[in-house]
């Protein structure tokens, strides 16, 4: 999966079952990745908000360089 996957995965997504679908892994799998990348929350309670959320790619690349900053400093 490249990270302009990943990023359009996540913007397109409402759930965590698209998530995995989408980069066919096990659900705990897609779960862990988002955690990781702290992506979670785009993905998780979209379906109630759906029609007010506009989520960028600048905003998932935001998230994925801070999740990048966290990790390198642990």
């Amino acid at each position: 999966m490249t990270i302009d996957a990943l990023i359009e995965t996540v913007r397109t997504s409402n759930t965590i079952y698209e998530v995995k679908q989408e980069i066919d892994v096990g659900r705990d799998d897609a779960l862990e990745l988002l955690r990781e990348l702290n992506l979670l929350d785009l993905v998780v309670g979209r379906l109630a908000t759906e029609g007010e959320r506009d989520l960028s790619r600048d905003q998932i690349v935001d998230r994925l360089r801070e999740a990048s900053a966290v990790k390198q400093s642990v």
